[in-house]
């Protein structure tokens, strides 16, 4: 699962770049170099040489063309092809785990601080775990955004709210990663149930806001909640997902 690691931490990486150098309009391209380097950076680090370097320059390859794919250029609104970054995360992640038995073992540096670090389900767990649970996290804070967005864009569900006055659904991209790392770190620790209040407890949160369409010559309560519940149900996947490649 090294491999797999390896492209959660690049496309994490991809993503997380995007988001804090986009609002500056920075170079298309410094996000993509970023996560190609932070792969190839976990590699070398993770002793994954012979066979399975070839692999991490694949690997850095492919991050670097998810960030061109997955992210429009400055200026568009929506991604023109939403459904082919989706297809690419998916068939290499699926590819991934079928070449699973012949991945390299982490090893180097990486491996010597999983075996002293401090804690104890550190020290337990392979190093290949901890690389992925890093990978997890990082996919966690902003591709998880992503790919709601992106799956928004494929089932053509619109934003009702965009351009909308005294906008009632706020927070949606600070709410989610803060949503989906609670569920991933308590899924880490065995407490799916307690993952599972997190979910129910948002849907009660969000109840009086999407009751609040009903009724009003604003956007559609279904519009809303169709929006809504969509978006909940990818990011809410996104963390399950994550946590089953972990866990596995």
């Amino acid at each position: 699962m090294s491999w797999i690691a390896l492209l959660l931490i690049g496309i994490g990486t991809v993503d997380f770049a995007h988001s804090i150098l986009d609002p500056l309009k920075r170079i298309r391209w410094v996000p993509e170099a970023i996560g190609a380097v932070a792969v190839i950076a976990f590699g070398l680090l993770s002793a994954l040489f012979g066979g399975d370097l070839a692999a991490v320059i694949v690997i850095a390859g492919i991050t670097v063309l998810w960030g061109f794919l997955a992210h429009p250029p400055q200026g568009s609104d929506a991604n023109p092809r939403p459904g082919i970054p989706l297809a690419l995360l998916g068939g290499t992640i699926f590819v991934g785990i079928l070449l699973a038995p012949v991945a390299g073992e982490v090893g180097g540096p990486v491996a010597a601080w999983a075996e002293q670090a401090p804690w104890v389900w550190v020290e337990s767990a392979r190093p290949e775990a901890v690389l992925l649970v890093f990978g997890g996290l990082l996919v966690q804070v902003s591709t998880g955004n992503v790919v709601v967005q992106l799956v928004l864009d494929v089932a053509k569900v619109a934003n009702p709210l965009d351009g909308v006055d005294g906008n009632n659904l706020k927070g949606g991209r600070l709410l989610g990663p803060l949503e989906r790392l609670t569920i991933f770190g308590l899924g880490l620790t065995g407490n799916l149930a307690a993952a599972g209040l997190v979910v129910a407890a948002k849907g009660l949160i969000r109840w009086p806001e999407l009751q609040s369409f009903r009724g009003n010559d604003g956007p559609s309560i279904n519009d809303v909640t169709e929006y809504f519940l969509v978006g909940s149900f990818v990011s809410w996947m996104t963390s399950l997902v994550t946590l089953a490649l972990v866990i596995t």
